[in-house]
């Protein structure tokens, strides 16, 4: 599992785009977006290291008696680590939070239904989901200023994550109980394959074969049981990801999912699904 963390981390920029497009929103424009604000980053490193390389360059200047010398320059940050600086601002901290919350009617809807909460004990559920992705930029941004990097701490950096979001989900076990925790455990493992019938139902919506609501079910319960998820809902990490569909199929789902789906249905998944990978895979990138 702590290979797992070395994986994937879904920086500030990277989630600042993908939330923007929502649980089932288009991932290729996601990709695009979290490209261009990653681009963006380097570019502003490249200028950093630009300016100072030409300070050195330039002849020195007699030296003031009086004047101490400065200390020398800081090497340029990496774009992680700015990108996390960037996270701490209080400003996108409440723009991320807010798009988290608006989110949650279309990824836990069916799971409100069920467990049946009062609308005091439901808000609070909500504020509870909201507060562990948050956490979970928090606890980032806290290993990476004490020194525990993501690169030659691993496994520190895993530890920090997990252990910032183990208070939410206490909180979020008392609140529901020992029956409803149990079921919200298990909804958060489909949450990938919902994600991934919400999008093909949109990209099929508009042609001559629609995704029926037999079709949806049938669909998420193969993909829960024979896809691959971007990461298991136990990581840390998963909150950061968890607008994303499944990754990839192997031949046993599709050996399920002819009974379920027609061929062009089966060619605009392959299509969703490939995309989700892509997206999945920038914002692998993107912790480098």
């Amino acid at each position: 599992m702590i290979n797992t963390a070395l994986a994937i981390v879904a920086v500030a920029a990277v989630v600042a785009a993908i939330h923007e497009h929502g649980a089932a929103g288009d991932a290729q424009r996601a990709l695009a977006d979290a490209a261009s604000t990653t681009a963006r980053v380097r570019q502003q490193l490249a200028d950093q290291k630009a300016e100072t390389e030409k300070a050195i360059s330039r002849p020195p200047a007699a030296p003031a008696p009086e004047v101490k010398a400065r200390p020398a320059a800081a090497g340029p940050i990496s774009p992680f680590a700015s990108l996390l600086r960037m996270m701490a601002d209080p400003r996108m901290q409440r723009l991320t939070s807010i798009q988290a919350k608006m989110r949650l009617d279309g990824q836990y809807g069916p799971l409100f239904k069920s467990i049946n909460l009062t609308p005091q004990q439901l808000d609070q559920f909500k504020s509870l989901l909201v507060e562990k992705e948050m956490v979970a930029f928090d606890s980032m941004a806290a290993a990476q200023e004490q020194g525990i990097d993501l690169k030659s701490d691993p496994k520190g950096f895993f530890a920090a994550v997990a252990a910032g979001q183990k208070s939410v989900e206490s909180q979020i076990s008392d609140l529901l109980g020992a029956g409803n925790y149990g079921q919200f455990q298990q909804y958060q493992e489909t949450i990938p394959a919902r994600n991934t019938a919400n999008l093909l139902q949109q990209s099929l919506s508009y042609t001559s074969t629609p995704l029926t609501a037999d079709q949806s079910a049938g669909l998420v319960q193969i993909l829960a049981q024979y896809a691959t998820p971007p990461l298991p809902a136990n990581n840390p990490f998963a909150v950061l990801n968890n607008d994303l569909g499944v990754i990839s199929l192997g031949s046993e789902a599709f050996a399920q999912l002819q009974g379920v789906l027609s061929a062009p249905q089966i060619d605009a998944l392959k299509a969703d699904v490939r995309q989700q990978r892509l997206l999945y895979q920038a914002r692998r990138q993107s912790a480098h």
